[in-house]
């Protein structure tokens, strides 16, 4: 969503604002739009954790086309997809780096691949699931990498 559709959004009167469209279910072509890195030290441990925001380039067969063509006409331009990770262990850093591996990322430390994302591609199985504790709140979530093939 731009900046300027967000705050006519807000602007608007609570029963004027229309529900959102989800991404359809399946296999996408996304693009990294960016990827972020943080670090928080506590007396124990040291907590990781990063972001990579993915938009949604293509879908592929095993999305619904009426489910695509609804979501196109209205979200498909601003649809962000936010790919949240904690690095705690090797194994952790291992299936992030198997993910950049498949981007095609160049041979960099993790941090500087994280900085490095944008404009990357990969293909990505994208759902929904619902809040735990609120089921009507669905987040959109991205698993199965593989590399995009041409």
């Amino acid at each position: 969503m731009s900046a300027d559709n967000y705050q006519d959004i807000l602007n608007r009167a609570r029963s004027e604002i229309p529900e959102p469209v989800d991404i359809p279910s399946g296999t996408w072509r996304l693009q990294a739009v960016s990827g972020k890195y943080t670090e928080e030290t506590s007396d124990e441990d040291v907590m990781a954790e990063g972001m990579i925001v993915y938009k949604p380039v293509e879908p592929s067969s095993d999305v619904d086309e009426e489910a695509f063509a609804e979501f196109a006409a209205e979200s498909l331009e601003g649809a962000r997809i936010f790919d949240r990770f904690w690095l705690h262990d090797l194994r952790d850093v291992q299936a992030l780096n198997r993910t950049f591996d498949k981007m095609g990322l160049p041979d960099v430390s993790i941090k500087d691949a994280i900085a490095q994302v944008k404009g990357y591609e990969i293909m990505g199985y994208v759902f929904q699931k619902a809040d735990d504790k609120d089921p009507e709140r669905l987040y959109t979530n991205v698993k199965q990498f593989a590399p995009v093939e041409e």
